[in-house]
């Protein structure tokens, strides 16, 4: 299989710190991978997750997002990489309130250089109808249930075709008989499109649902 994510001795440490640096000697996500990151908080599983898509640059080692070396573009094009190639979920969902349902999931489009035209908004109509939110995308956010609204962020990470979808903490805030739901739809939604999950998670008892885990120990990737 071809690698999505691929990182080699990769040190971040935040600008006056407090002594945190994150180390990942190796880690390869290769692509219609399903992969788990588990770790205490504060042990570095969100930047790791901001180093590999390109938001953080570490000061040393390589990161490669879809074969390219996010040390050797400027801001503006690890920005547009990442618009291309990394559908993101969040715990909170991150959905506008004064857009539409159909606005949010075509949003990725309207914050980068691509435009969403009759193929973008068919392949929205297309993502809604899969994930059971068809008949919603003339609602607001505020209109939407807590899992309408999970679905709508899903079809967002999903709408640009990406490579990866990342999820950070997706289930933190849900009971346990949901947050299983929400996993089951981010791999089930991944597998049809075709791309590899990579999900931020402090609960274990999703793990035998992975391919691959990667545990982080005070910053750094302890194994896989």
């Amino acid at each position: 299989m071809n690698a999505v994510v691929e990182v080699r001795d990769v040190r971040y440490r935040y600008p006056g710190g407090d002594g945190f640096e994150l180390h990942v000697p190796s880690l390869t996500i290769e692509a219609g991978r399903r992969v788990a990151c588990v770790g205490a908080s504060g042990c570095g599983k969100t930047t790791l997750v901001n180093v590999i898509s390109g938001v953080l640059v570490p000061e040393r080692g390589q990161v490669k997002l879809c074969g390219l070396n996010l040390g050797s573009m400027s801001d503006a094009e690890r920005r547009s990489l990442r618009l291309r190639s990394v559908g993101m979920v969040f715990q909170e969902f991150e959905l506008l309130d004064y857009l539409s349902a159909m606005e949010n999931i075509l949003l990725p489009f309207h914050i980068g250089s691509q435009r969403a035209g009759s193929a973008q908004r068919a392949r929205a109509r297309e993502l809604a109808g899969t994930l059971g939110v068809a008949g919603l995308l003339a609602r607001r956010p505020r209109k939407l249930s807590q899992g309408e609204r999970q679905r709508v962020s899903v079809c967002r990470a999903l709408v640009t075709g990406p490579s990866i979808v990342i999820a950070d903490e997706p289930t933190g805030s849900l009971d346990p008989q949901n947050a299983a739901g929400v996993i089951d739809l981010l791999i089930e939604a991944t597998s049809r499109a075709g791309a590899a999950l990579f999900v931020v998670t402090h609960d274990h008892a999703m793990l035998d649902r992975f391919e691959q885990v990667v545990r982080m120990d005070a910053g750094r990737r302890t194994e896989t």
